[in-house]
C-alpha cells in the first residue's frame, strides 16, 4: 500500500516497471526519494535534491518538497541558496564546520549589520568617485575594473546623499544594487 502512495504522490506511475538505469535523472532522483519515503521516516535528510536536474524537473522536484512538509522534517543541504530560499521555512549557515547564523531569511536578514551596494555610473570620473569614501563614510570601499563601485554602509539614508550627488555631478546612475536581501548577499557576507 505505501509503494502505491508513494508512486501515485511522486506521479511514477509511468515509470513504474523499467529499470532504474534506463530512467532520466529526474526520474531517478525521484524514485530515490520514494525508496526513502515508503519507510514514512520522521527525518528525511536530501543532500542536492536538485543537482544535475534540468529546470522543469527542478520545479517537480521543489513542489515534491513543499508537500512533504508536515509529514516529515526535512534537512535539506545545498550549495543553491536561491533553493533553499525557496523551499525552507529555517535556514542554518555552515562555515568551516562551524554553525555561523541560522533562522529565517528575515530574521538573517535583519542581523546584517550592513548591506553592501554595488554602483555602477553612466560617466566614469575616478577622480570624484575616489573621494565617495570619506565624504560619505563608507566601508569596504572598492572600485572595481568595470567601473562599478562596490562599498557598504551602516545608515541606508547615505544613500540617497550619493545618489543625489552623482546627480549633481552629472554622471549618471546606470544601476545600483544590494546584496543584503539575497540570500547568496548574507551567505557572503556570513562566511566571507
Amino acid at each position: 500500500d505505501a509503494v502505491d502512495e508513494i508512486i501515485g504522490q511522486l506521479d511514477l506511475a509511468s515509470v513504474r516497471s523499467k529499470l532504474i538505469g534506463n530512467l532520466s535523472k529526474g526520474y531517478r532522483q525521484r524514485v530515490a526519494l520514494a525508496n526513502s519515503l515508503v519507510y514514512k521516516p520522521e527525518v528525511l535528510v536530501l543532500d542536492e535534491p536538485t543537482e544535475g536536474l534540468d529546470p522543469n524537473q527542478i520545479i517537480q522536484m521543489r513542489n515534491i518538497i513543499r508537500g512533504l512538509k508536515g509529514n516529515h522534517t526535512i534537512l535539506l543541504s545545498s550549495h543553491i541558496l536561491h533553493e533553499i530560499a525557496s523551499v525552507c521555512d529555517s535556514i542554518m549557515i555552515i562555515s568551516d564546520g562551524q554553525i555561523v547564523a541560522q533562522g529565517t531569511q528575515q530574521e538573517l536578514e535583519e542581523r546584517l549589520i550592513q548591506k553592501t551596494y554595488r554602483l555602477e555610473v553612466r560617466k566614469f570620473c575616478e577622480e570624484k568617485i575616489s573621494k565617495f569614501e570619506d565624504l560619505f563614510g563608507l566601508q569596504n570601499f572598492e572600485i572595481e575594473t568595470t567601473g562599478s563601485i562596490l562599498f557598504s554602509v551602516e545608515d541606508e539614508v547615505v544613500i540617497d546623499s550619493i545618489l543625489e550627488f552623482i546627480l549633481k555631478e552629472k554622471m549618471g546612475i546606470r544601476s545600483l544594487e544590494t546584496n543584503g536581501s539575497s540570500l547568496e548577499g548574507i551567505f557572503h557576507q556570513l562566511t566571507h
